[in-house]
């Protein structure tokens, strides 16, 4: 398996599953989380992060969680008060109350009710 970015769609709902159930959690405990409820071989959550800078250290899986945390905390889901450590905000336990599959789309389209309501 080679790049992640084609799952960030099964990794957003299992990330706010992980502050539901645990409350504040770093991001690193977060994307070790996702990464065992989707099934992801050590192998494959081990594998090195290509990106534009060759020193990079973070690996593949830890890049494309850090990239839902970021798309989450603009669409008003996570709040971050402390350096990688997320928390659902109200809107996101809201979200999560719904019980139903959670997509990037999703989140976009709520974001974008909540910002054309102001």
């Amino acid at each position: 398996m080679t790049g992640y970015s084609h799952m960030r769609e099964r990794i957003v709902p299992q990330f706010m599953r992980v502050l539901h159930e645990n409350g504040p959690t770093h991001i690193s405990k977060i994307s070790a989380r996702t990464a065992e409820i989707l099934g992801l071989t050590p192998q494959e959550a081990a594998l090195r992060y290509q990106g534009r800078n060759a020193n990079e250290s973070r690996t593949e899986w830890q890049y494309q969680n850090a990239w839902v945390a970021a798309e989450l905390k603009k669409a008003g889901m996570v709040t971050t008060n402390n350096r990688g450590v997320y928390e659902l905000t109200d809107d996101g336990c809201r979200v999560m109350s719904w019980m139903e599959p959670i997509t990037l789309q999703t989140i976009r389209e709520d974001a974008k009710r909540r910002s054309s309501r102001i």
